[in-house]
């Protein structure tokens, strides 16, 4: 694009400075960008990098030098960045350069579209470049938003059927991760002009996604079907790398079709391919060896399997790559069909240590590992867990758990992760086993590893935990009796740990499906959400399976307060809900949630001073239409906000922001010295889009759960967002409950209170009242809440359960 440019900019009739006349400039300019397209192409992206590096410092010391031909080296350097596997670093040139060709004036534009289409053309290949480098760094709703932004119709001048099969391919298989349902459609288009444009890796490519959701809808007689038509196309492009892959998620299929001869005759052929090559990819190796232990496994050739994933491992990890994950997964599942669960749990414990270490690629890891018929990133930590408990290793089980809610929200946010990884997964038999796996000979047999394991002697199981201490800390920081509640719920039934208040663990288990734990989380859901329903019988019943095995220990204890884990499903309905037939949670106990005990501070209480900046949308005339996804929603000041502020002003020290003047940016600058910070507004957080999760202030602008994090609230206390929606199914399970809670907690402030269904704004003002006056008569967050809860329970007009229970506390309840 270099050369065309530089003929555009020499030719167009509008004004380019002195760029003619500073001929040796410009040579220097076209040297260096030369030379760095010639690195590109010869797949030398660092010497890319300097030659784009020394270019933009010459344009850069020519002010009047055209911005567009800044614009096309910032390109280049983010697209070697790129290359080069340095997303963080592609980021800025990327965007650096599309600010500055968005800036240039409609006249200027309009010159380059009729000279040749170059300035669609660079935005195109922006948009491109930036929706691959978010993809990269798992920002996968951000790559969407700029892939989108580079399609274009067929007919516009910048229509290039070969660029917009690509774009496509990337939207699809990005919305094929999401589970969105028009991926399939997408990628059928992708898929079609791409055999247009002759590209035909990008339409075997379209194709292979398309399979890949095929079989996770359980079509698999169109899965099958289409990774063969990907395979047929795949052979003719010379692309061996993909031509495996295709092999093995086919061979995969036949596995669990139990069509063990057509996996192995599959599997072969995708060997002799990867043998044919003069310098085999050794990540494709490791990835065809753990396909070839499952088909050992599967057909209890177990010994097979064994040597198989063993060399799989060794491989992965030679290259430090994330295939290793896998191998490990395999190797503990492998264990478990032999009854040996301590030393399946040892070798699942070494892939949970692995996944901790990663951070940019968990979200490609995740994939990968479901595309592999294995279980996701979190199914892995979920099922170390159930099998660690099944051997009443509680203790560690809970850590397990704890890294599961962390894993569960950065993966919902798709985001990096601040947490030191975890190292201390090991009790001392574990490091001594991982000693003697490495002293195994390589041709060591599954029986000599067992035997050699079974020689180790015995000692305590004995696990020093932070994240345990950390608890125990909170729950001796409280100023009434506390026990830490943590359920997990797995496919058979319902594990519930329980932290009592002298710090003993303690474990119970109801047996009941996991379906039908979400009918009753659904039932009771549907019935807080309209003031009309019953909603004791579903509270009831979740009380017998949650509660009621725990009465005792409760009682014994003598614990007037829970801090409360929820999992999954559980996360949609609040404990204060739940009742045991006389009376609800609420009258009986004070609770609070902790997205996990290692994020936040959850033992310092809260200031004795109360000074609150209030944020309030009141204007009923004001309406504001916000797009979610495909929907668009329409939100009008709330009416009973102007009240709700006024009453906050009689108890605390308040400075309100109120409509236009109510602004992200006036927000944070008027938050200083205040410890509270109230949002009488709309939110909506939504299943499985953080980026469509927002904030609406009075102006109409938003803030979404993406974003937020970016706020600093390192001395306020508490959020309250007193109007806020969550999803009306239980399909995300709950996950961006988590990811508010921890998209708060990483501004720096403590807690979050939260609605989690809209509630009538008068009953919203009746409870905020209660809860402000509790809090400035000396109460903590939690014991507030609790208070200002059975204020409306107690009210005839307020005490059906949609009114005061929608509001749950995130963090420290101090």
């Amino acid at each position: 694009m270099f050369t065309a440019l530089m003929a555009v900019l020499q030719t167009q009739a509008v004004p380019v400075g002195t760029i003619q006349a500073q001929s040796d400039t410009s040579g220097q300019i076209s040297q260096y960008m030369e030379s760095g397209d010639r690195a590109q192409n010869q797949e030398d992206y660092t010497a890319a990098a300097t030659a784009y590096q020394q270019a933009i410092a010459r344009i850069e010391s020519q002010p009047q030098l055209d911005p567009l031909l800044q614009a096309e080296a910032l390109l280049g350097l983010g697209r070697a960045y790129r290359y080069l596997g340095e997303y963080d670093t592609a980021l800025p040139p990327l965007a650096r350069s599309l600010s500055l060709v968005e800036s240039l004036d409609e006249s200027y534009q309009a010159n380059l579209e009729l000279s040749s289409a170059l300035y669609a053309d660079l935005l195109i290949d922006l948009f491109r470049e930036l929706g691959v480098v978010h993809n990269g760094l798992s920002q996968l709703g951000e790559s969407l938003l700029y892939y989108r932004r580079g399609l274009v119709e067929p007919g516009s001048p910048a229509f290039r059927p070969e660029i917009q099969a690509i774009l496509l391919h990337n939207i699809g298989a990005i919305e094929a991760e999401l589970d969105d349902d028009k991926a399939q459609a997408t990628l059928e288009k992708a898929a079609q002009l791409s055999h247009e444009a002759e590209r035909f890796d990008v339409e075997a490519s379209a194709i292979f996604t398309l399979g890949w959701v095929a079989e996770n809808s359980g079509d698999i007689e169109s899965a099958i079907a289409r990774y063969q038509q990907s395979i047929d196309i795949f052979q003719t492009t010379h692309t061996p790398d993909r031509l495996i892959k295709a092999y093995g998620s086919l061979a995969q299929i036949y596995i669990e079709q139990q069509d063990y001869p057509k996996a192995n005759t599959t599997l072969s052929k995708a060997y002799a391919l990867l043998n044919a090559q003069s310098d085999p990819n050794p990540k494709e190796l490791a990835y065809l060896l753990n396909r070839a232990g499952q088909l050992a496994q599967f057909s209890t050739d177990r010994e097979t399997a064994w040597q198989s994933y063993r060399q799989a491992l060794q491989l992965s990890q030679q290259i430090d790559d994330s295939g290793q994950v896998q191998a490990l997964l395999n190797l503990g599942s492998l264990l478990e069909d032999q009854k040996q669960p301590d030393l399946a749990i040892f070798f699942y414990k070494q892939a949970i240590a692995h996944i901790e270490t990663i951070r940019q690629d968990i979200q490609k890891l995740s994939t990968d590992l479901q595309r592999s018929h294995t279980q996701t990133v979190e199914e892995s930590y979920r099922h170390l867990a159930d099998l660690l408990l099944q051997q009443n290793r509680k203790a560690e089980a809970l850590q397990i758990l704890e890294l599961l809610k962390i894993q569960e929200v950065t993966a919902y946010l798709r985001g990096d992760r601040n947490e030191t990884p975890q190292s201390n997964l090991y009790i001392p038999t574990e490091m001594e086993l991982q000693q003697r796996l490495d002293n195994l000979p390589k041709n060591a047999t599954l029986a000599d590893f067992i035997q050699t394991a079974n020689t180790i002697e015995g000692v305590p199981p004995l696990f020093d935990s932070q994240i345990i201490d950390d608890l125990r800390s909170a729950i001796t920081q409280q100023p009434i009796p506390t026990a830490v509640l943590y359920p997990i719920i797995l496919e058979d039934r319902l594990e519930i740990l329980l932290i009592t208040p002298d710090g003993t663990i303690e474990q119970f288990e109801t047996p009941i499906a996991k379906t039908e734990i979400g009918t009753a989380v659904r039932d009771l859901q549907a019935a807080l959400k309209d003031n009309i329903l019953d909603a004791k019988p579903a509270a009831q019943q979740l009380y017998t399976w949650l509660i009621a095995p725990l009465k005792q220990s409760l009682q014994d204890q003598q614990v007037e307060n829970i801090i409360y884990l929820p999992d999954g499903v559980l996360r949609y309905v609040p404990l204060a809900a739940f009742h045991d037939g006389n009376q609800w949670l609420a009258e009986r106990y004070q609770s609070h949630n902790i997205t996990a005990a290692t994020l936040g501070d959850l033992t310092t209480p809260h200031p004795k001073s109360m000074s609150v900046l209030a944020g309030a949308f009141a204007d009923t005339t004001l309406t504001y239409q916000i797009n979610i996804g495909d929907r668009a929603l329409s939100y009008s000041g709330l009416s009973a906000a102007h009240q709700e502020i006024e009453n906050l002003t009689k108890v605390a020290n308040t400075q309100s922001l109120f409509d236009q003047n109510f602004t992200p940016k006036r927000t944070l600058s008027a938050i200083a010295g205040h410890s509270i910070l109230h949002l009488a507004t709309h939110a909506q957080f939504v299943v499985g889009q953080p980026e469509a999760s927002f904030i609406l202030f009075g102006s109409g602008q938003t803030v979404n759960l993406t974003e937020l994090r970016q706020w600093s609230l390192p001395d306020v206390d508490l959020v309250v967002l007193s109007a806020c929606q969550t999803a009306t199914s239980t399909e995300g399970e709950g996950k961006e409950i988590l990811g508010l809670g921890y998209q708060i907690q990483q501004t720096g402030a403590s807690a979050v209170l939260a609605s989690l269904w809209s509630v009538d704004d008068t009953a919203t003002a009746a409870l905020m009242n209660q809860f402000y006056i509790a809090l400035a008569a000396g109460q903590s967050k939690a014991q507030a809440l609790r208070t200002a809860q059975q204020k409306l329970i107690d009210n005839n007009n307020f005490s059906n359960p949609h009114n005061w229970a929608g509001f749950i506390l995130i963090g420290n309840g101090l």
